[in-house]
């Protein structure tokens, strides 16, 4: 997901600004959170107890963690059905001639001279193979 961002929001232009923050407040408030769990011999949401305007800070961070594992749960999926898809002896995302391909596919020697709407066998694969879009 890291490359993506990079590559969608500018490149160096906000790795630059990323490693700064992450440098800044990310590393020092995930210290101080690990600190404060060892200190008080509590969890992530008990920890929280010290200052009761920050109560909900650590239910939050349990929430936030559970919906980034359902998401990277899907993704880890995606990476399995692609792994176990490249052990067929001809890879299914090289070619056009599959039962998820639409009109719009064209392969990569082919030469278009209208290639507005052509998307590639890989993209092909993935939406509609994959995800079935």
């Amino acid at each position: 997901r890291f490359p993506y961002l990079c590559y969608k929001n500018g490149g160096g232009a906000f790795l630059v600004p990323y490693l700064f923050f992450m440098v800044i407040a990310g590393m020092p408030l995930f210290y101080m959170e690990l600190a404060l769990g060892q200190y008080n011999r509590e969890g992530a949401a008990g920890v929280w107890k010290i200052c009761p305007i920050f109560k909900g800070v650590g239910f939050t961070v349990i929430l936030i963690s559970l919906y980034v594992g359902f998401y990277y749960n899907v993704i880890i999926a995606w990476a399995l059905f692609y792994l176990f898809s490249s052990f067929t002896s001809e890879l299914p995302w090289i070619h056009c001639n599959n039962t998820w391909n639409s009109p719009n596919c064209s392969d990569l020697n082919d030469t278009l001279l209208n290639d507005t709407h052509k998307a590639t066998p890989a993209l092909e694969y993935f939406e509609r193979g994959v995800l079935h879009v």
